[in-house]
């Protein structure tokens, strides 16, 4: 189900209460949240772009309805200031937005600047060139502030909020007096919406958010090949049951010993009720919980009537089957590139 989400953008330039001098002659700086061809009026409907598969920022999201998830990037192209009289009673007495920051051959233009910022959610915020392609307003190559959103494998609206500012040096840009205010929302990353009547196969890449007919109980539900999750799910609410067995080359560095495979719900689903999950693997298998520090006992037992691997859980997270007992931890000496085992550090079996 296509959800139109609304992007509100407000950019406010304060004043006084800066550590920023400005020098008694002229200056020219980057700076974000100051209406074009204005010296302090306050840019209300802030200029942002949505970048497309092409690095371009074609799109003006300011003041439209636009549908944005997880991944995304979107641009604030950077403004030049010039200040040049002294400040005066903590107010700009004069100035001048000369231009937008464009990357031409010239040191006023082409220095990079520095970006400050207080978003939440793990957002990815850098400057760099972007090239404006939109058929109307901006265009050019121009120095911006660009945001990736991050991703939401929620099965709600994620919402990003904070400050942006920026200036010739990181303090610089901490410290400057005008501030770019972003308020923003962001669809799950599965969006679409799978209706479950109890039959279905839930398989990887096609696999989202999910509502529960009513009244259906205890269900199997079946991904792919590689496990079943038998719940009851009588009065669950949607949940994202994403999946997917990519392999973690960070993880598996841990154990360069062994075999590995994964099954990682990325979603994290947590259901009302505890169920069994059954892992399909070899009875002489070992499987374990992915923590971030390496494999964790989650007491797997070994079903014989299944053939696989049973956990009691309501929270279906992220799995590693082994071909050995990852009962050690590989060292890595980046000295001489020299591979070793760690005897100190011991994880729990599965509970064979």
């Amino acid at each position: 189900m296509k959800k139109i989400l609304a992007l509100t953008l407000a950019a406010v330039m304060t004043a006084g209460m800066s550590t920023v001098a400005f020098a008694d002659h002229e200056e020219t700086v980057p700076v974000i949240g100051i209406q074009p061809n204005s010296a302090d009026a306050m840019w209300t409907n802030g200029y942002m772009h949505l970048i497309d598969e092409d690095g371009d920022a074609s799109e003006v999201l300011s003041g439209k309805d636009v549908e944005l998830k997880g991944g995304d990037q979107v641009a604030i192209p950077i403004l030049m200031w010039t200040d040049n009289t002294p400040k005066e009673d903590d107010k700009i007495s004069s100035g001048d937005v000369t231009d937008w920051y464009f990357t031409k051959n010239s040191v006023d233009y082409n220095e990079e600047p520095s970006v400050w910022d207080d978003l939440d959610n793990d957002a990815i915020v850098d400057v760099k060139p972007v090239d404006y392609t939109a058929k109307k307003g901006l265009q050019g190559r121009i120095w911006s502030v660009v945001i990736t959103l991050p991703e939401n494998d929620s099965d709600k609206v994620a919402e990003l909020e904070g400050s942006i500012k920026v200036g010739t040096t990181k303090n610089r840009a901490r410290n400057s007096e005008y501030t770019y205010e972003v308020n923003l929302s962001y669809a799950p990353d599965a969006k679409s919406v799978t209706t479950i009547d109890g039959n279905e196969t839930l398989d990887i890449g096609d696999t989202g958010i999910v509502k529960f007919e009513k009244d259906l109980g205890e269900i199997d539900l079946e991904f792919g090949d590689q496990a079943m999750f038998t719940v009851d799910v009588t009065g669950q609410g949607r949940l994202n049951l994403s999946w997917n067995t990519d392999f973690d080359k960070e993880f598996a560095a841990m154990y360069d010993y062994a075999n590995l495979d994964f099954l990682t719900f990325s979603g994290e689903p947590s259901f009302n009720r505890n169920g069994y999950l059954y892992i399909f693997a070899d009875e002489d298998a070992f499987v374990y919980g992915k923590g971030t520090d390496g494999a964790v006992d989650i007491g797997a037992e070994w079903d014989e009537d299944m053939e696989a691997w049973r956990i009691r859980t309501r929270d279906l997270t992220s799995y590693v089957i082994s071909d050995v007992e990852l009962d050690e931890k590989t060292v890595t000496d980046t000295d001489d590139s020299s591979s070793t085992t760690d005897d100190g550090k011991v994880n729990p079996d599965t509970g064979r």
